[in-house]
């Protein structure tokens, strides 16, 4: 184990838009990207993210697949069950760039996403002895 900096996702009050899934399918998660104007007049990409019958554990998961999220967010909601709800962010920089507004759309959800430092269990390569051959 190592420690490592993370995102914790926290319950703070679950906004009407997170509703309980009442069919049983799979989980399942589309996530869209366009354009729409910004407040200076030009154009922001907007991520529309609609997932169906997600469970909190797998959601946090996806957070981190955000191009603005840079570290693992972890599931620290307590919620349980499986959740419909659709996420509407504009991510207007990448990595390092003008922030992670993808946080601002999940605390429309009711959630928080706060930085910590935990132990997380990870592989670490010290060698690797052979050459890989072509296939």
């Amino acid at each position: 184990m190592r420690k490592i900096q993370i995102m914790w996702a926290i319950a703070a009050s679950l906004a009407p838009q997170m509703i309980f899934a009442q069919a049983q399918f799979d989980a399942a998660s589309i996530r869209e990207s366009g354009a729409g104007p910004n407040e200076g007049g030009g154009l922001v990409r907007v991520d529309v993210t609609s997932t169906r019958a997600t469970t909190m554990s797998e959601f946090t998961e996806r957070l981190s697949d955000f191009a603005t999220v840079d570290r693992p967010v972890l599931d620290k909601t307590g919620l349980t069950g499986r959740f419909d709800f659709r996420l509407v962010s504009a991510a207007r920089g990448m990595r390092g760039g003008e922030g992670p507004f993808i946080f601002t759309a999940v605390s429309e959800l009711g959630l928080q996403v706060k930085p910590a430092t935990e132990p997380v269990g990870m592989v670490v390569i010290d060698r690797a002895e052979k050459k890989p051959t072509e296939n």
